[in-house]
């Protein structure tokens, strides 16, 4: 009998000792900094060794049972460059736990962190970082059954920098060079962080940086991002940087493999729709270096929906107000935009409403130029201004039809304009313009006119030539019809040539105007 009792004794002891003395003793153990210290040194040996890159780490302390503290994390890259250096690390360990092969965290703040990624080779897209981990992994989307929790992630004053070697050009004018990006000044909040096998999800909060081009993004954030596959979706997405402030209720960036993204401009689809942004034009070629310009325009209360690669995409434009002057709407497609030069834009029934003062300043503040007097009360007493329009084909040789309603009559005009060269033809029908009103002539009255205009508008000069069939015109209170006109229009110089078949005015007139 005591033999039994001395053995259950000794089983209880062991039990004792497995269960709760060694944890004790270990976790004394790994409070102490010095052995704290020995196993780092010994784990980042192990781990260097495995990976086959140089990994170092200053110091770790573990307070208490529930967090961790690391400072100076290094870890080189396989050519001896710094990939990943954080400052000073620290994870609330409170809630993790190991369970059914799920890892959970609790809050995690990095500061004075430092990533640097650079492309070697497009074809297999392959990185300083991924030749790390795996250069000849290919990844297969629903491999993994990987699974954490985080609580939230801080970021704080820490420095991203990514180089393409291979495609790196200059930006024409300025603005962020995606093949050449360092931000600093990085700060970035992210809650509730979710991750099982290859899908991810998370809130997006206060991200901001500095790129060395000097962008500034005051604050980015989204209610919720989620990767799934190789599908981005992003949901209440809010920027506020230089003069703008977007809401961005949806975006999303869906490709059917990651291979596809090495071909973004074709086969990566973009779904996206805005809600009362503002977007300022000069602030947007900070961030698409393409559209680079200086030119003043503001987009107010812009809403609007998009769909498609970036090469063939299509959207609606359901209002904008342009430098708080001018509002319209428009259904719009894009084909080609990699290459402007071949690109192809239509623009489907697009409407503008202003009003001829506004627009006189509008004209003012997007070219820098102010009209001249004359010119300015015209517009101006043409009272309200509403515009019609359909444009279509090549951004150098554009096609379509406007109709110009105003307080004093329309003008419509059907034709096609070859921007770069600055030619000019179309057919013009003016219905019942005031043209005393307009022009502030009280001998004259209404006039309607159908007719062909051929124009090359320069820098320096312009030259057209005019062909009018005028079948109403109000002089001296009395309405005349079947007019002619023709007139060539070169150097400041308009010669006019009309010749009339009314039964009140049977007669034919040469002139010319010196506009010098």
């Amino acid at each position: 009998m005591r033999k039994v009792i001395k053995i259950l004794l000794t089983v209880v002891s062991s039990l004792i000792l497995a269960t709760i003395i060694l944890p004790l003793v270990i976790a004394a153990l790994l409070g102490v900094p010095a052995v704290q210290n020995v196993v780092v040194d010994t784990l980042t040996s192990y781990a260097s060794e495995l990976v086959g890159i140089d990994m170092d780490v200053e110091k770790v302390r573990i307070r208490g049972y529930n967090q961790l503290e690391i400072e100076g994390l290094y870890m080189e890259d396989r050519r001896g460059d710094t990939m990943l250096y954080v400052q000073r690390a620290k994870a609330n360990l409170n809630k993790a736990a190991i369970a059914k092969g799920a890892i959970i965290v609790g809050d995690v703040v990095a500061e004075g962190a430092y990533v640097n990624v650079y492309l070697l080779d497009t074809m297999s897209n392959l990185s300083n970082v991924k030749e790390v981990t795996d250069p000849n992994d290919d990844y297969v989307s629903g491999n993994s059954t990987f699974s954490m929790d985080i609580n939230d992630i801080t970021l704080i004053d820490s420095r991203f920098v990514y180089r393409d070697t291979i495609r790196y050009e200059d930006v024409v004018g300025g603005g962020i060079n995606w093949k050449d990006m360092d931000f600093s000044d990085l700060n970035a909040k992210s809650n509730h962080i979710h991750v099982r096998g290859d899908s991810i999800s998370m809130e997006l909060h206060d991200i901001s940086f500095t790129d060395k081009s000097g962008v500034v993004a005051d604050r980015v954030g989204a209610e919720d991002f989620s990767l799934a596959g190789s599908n981005l979706y992003f949901s209440g997405i809010t920027v506020l940087t230089g003069n703008s402030d977007l809401n961005v209720p949806y975006l999303g960036i869906l490709a059917e493999d990651w291979k596809d993204y090495k071909q973004f401009n074709d086969k990566v689809r973009i779904e996206g729709e805005s809600v009362g942004s503002r977007l300022d034009m000069t602030t947007l070629s900070n961030y698409v270096p393409t559209l680079w310009t200086q030119i003043p325009i503001e987009l107010s209360d812009l809403t609007f929906s998009i769909g498609g690669v970036v090469n063939d995409f299509e959207g609606d434009i359901n209002n904008v107000v342009v430098n708080d002057m001018a509002q319209l709407a428009t259904n719009f497609s894009a084909l080609g935009l990699e290459d402007l030069a071949t690109a192809r834009l239509a623009l489907d029934s697009l409407e503008m409403q202003s009003e001829g003062s506004a627009v006189n300043d509008l004209v003012a503040e997007i070219s820098g130029k102010k009209l001249s007097s004359e010119v300015a009360s015209l517009i101006s007493r043409a009272g309200s201004v509403g515009v019609e329009a359909t444009v279509r084909g090549l951004l150098s040789d554009l096609g379509g039809r406007v109709k110009v309603t105003t307080s004093l009559g329309s003008v419509a005009v059907n034709g096609d304009v070859a921007t770069r060269g600055g030619n000019y033809s179309g057919k013009v029908d003016v219905r019942s313009l005031d043209l005393g009103r307009l022009l502030a002539k009280n001998d004259l009255g209404k006039v309607s006119l159908t007719g062909d205009v051929n124009a090359v508008l320069g820098k320096e000069d312009t030259t057209a030539t005019l062909l009018f069939d005028i079948s109403e015109l109000g002089f001296k209170n009395h309405i005349f019809k079947d007019i002619s006109l023709q007139g060539e229009y070169m150097k400041r110089l308009l010669e006019l040539s009309l010749e009339s078949n009314d039964e009140a005015a049977l007669l034919a007139l040469d002139g010319q105007i010196n506009l010098n």
